[in-house]
C-alpha cells in the first residue's frame, strides 16, 4: 500500500498560503487538493515525472474543476511543478516519497530506485543514520499495526502493551522476510486473512510468508491465485 509524508507545517508554509490565493481556495480546500494529487501522484507517476501528463489530467488528479490552464500556471509558478529540458517533475518529490520508494526498491530494484533520483538531480543515501531508520521503523510499525488491527477488528484501546510488544515483534519478521517491501508485507497480511485460517495472527503470517511469496511468483509469471 503506497503512502506519502505529509509534514503538519503545510499549511504555516508562505508556498502554501500563496497557492491558495492564487487559486481562490481556502485552507481546506488546499490540503484536500493537494493530498488528492500527492495520493494520485504515487499510484500512478511514483517517480514524480508527469512529463506525459496533459494540463487536463493534472486538473483531474488535482480534482480542479475551473479552468486546468490556470491551475497549470499557477502549480508551474509556484514551483510545486517544475520542467527542465527533458522532464516536467513534482518539486521536491523524494522529500515527501523518498523513505517509501527507498524501503520499495532498495533490495528488490536497486538501479530503478538510482534513476529516479537521477531524473530529480538528487544524491542516494541508502546507508541511513540510525535515528532517521527508527524514524522510518516507527512509521511502518504503526502503519501495518494498525492495517493488522482492522483486519481483526479489534480496538487499539484494549490492546495492552504486551500485545503490542508481540505484534511488533512479528511486523519486523515480516519487514525481514520482505526486504523492507511494506506493500508486500500489507499484500502478505491481506492474503493471509482470506485463507481461513483458525485465529491467524501477525506470527501467522510471517509463519505462512513462503506460502504466499510462492503465489505470488506463479501470478507473477501469469498463473492463477493457489
Amino acid at each position: 500500500m503506497p503512502w506519502i509524508q505529509s509534514d503538519t507545517t503545510l499549511t504555516r508554509k508562505p508556498k502554501f498560503k500563496k497557492l491558495i490565493r492564487d487559486l481562490n481556495i481556502n485552507t481546506i480546500e488546499g490540503v484536500g487538493h493537494l493530498t488528492f494529487f500527492w495520493h494520485n501522484i504515487m499510484e500512478l507517476a511514483e517517480d514524480g515525472d508527469i512529463t506525459k501528463w496533459k494540463e487536463e489530467d493534472i486538473s483531474e488528479y488535482f480534482d480542479w474543476k475551473k479552468d486546468p490552464k490556470i491551475l497549470y500556471k499557477v502549480l508551474l509558478e509556484n514551483n510545486w511543478i517544475e520542467k527542465n529540458n527533458k522532464f516536467t517533475l513534482i518539486h521536491d518529490w523524494l522529500d515527501y516519497s523518498g523513505n517509501y520508494l527507498k524501503l520499495k526498491y532498495r533490495t528488490s530494484n536497486p538501479s530503478k530506485l538510482k534513476e529516479m533520483y537521477k531524473k530529480h538531480k538528487t544524491a542516494l543515501n541508502l546507508s541511513l543514520d540510525s535515528k532517521k531508520t527508527a524514524k522510518i521503523d516507527k512509521i511502518i510499525l504503526d502503519k501495518i499495526r494498525l492495517h493488522y488491527i482492522q483486519l481483526k477488528h479489534w480496538k487499539e484501546e484494549n490492546l495492552v502493551s504486551k500485545d503490542y510488544a508481540r505484534i511488533h515483534s512479528a511486523i519486523k519478521d515480516l519487514i525481514l522476510k520482505t526486504r523492507g517491501d511494506v506493500v508486500k508485507a500489507m499484500q502478505a497480511i491481506d492474503w493471509t486473512s482470506k485463507r481461513g485460517y483458525s485465529d491467524w495472527t501477525m506470527e501467522t503470517v510471517v509463519k505462512k510468508y513462503a506460502d504466499f511469496d510462492k503465489v505470488e511468483v506463479i501470478q507473477g509469471a501469469g498463473g492463477r491465485d493457489l
